[in-house]
């Protein structure tokens, strides 16, 4: 069993990507957001993340079994290339290496 407290978004996008995965014993506080965009995000057993945060996967991103996270906390599994200061970032390219 999972808690998920309300005004959560759980999107998971993709072609290519297992989705979301959420262990046993599992809490996902208030305003909290897990998207994915052709990656994964699994959460262990007993996880509990709090209030206002966000996990964004284009990868991989895993959370092992009871951890916590603090309210406000800022997972990003992915990064825009801006090298380029002539082009928009938009138009260059991503990156995805995951976190575990």
């Amino acid at each position: 069993m999972a808690v998920i407290d309300n005004l959560e978004a759980l999107l998971a996008k993709g072609t290519d990507n297992a989705g979301i995965r959420v262990g046993s014993g599992v809490f996902i506080g208030r305003n909290t957001i897990l998207s994915c965009k052709n990656g994964d995000i699994v959460l262990g057993d007993h996880v509990n993340i709090g209030f206002n945060c966000e996990i964004f996967s284009a990868n991989r991103v895993e959370i092992g079994a009871s951890t916590l996270l603090a309210a406000y906390a800022y997972l990003i599994g992915g990064d825009h290339d801006f090298s380029q200061s002539d082009v928009p970032v938009l138009e260059q390219g991503r990156s995805a290496r995951g976190i575990s």
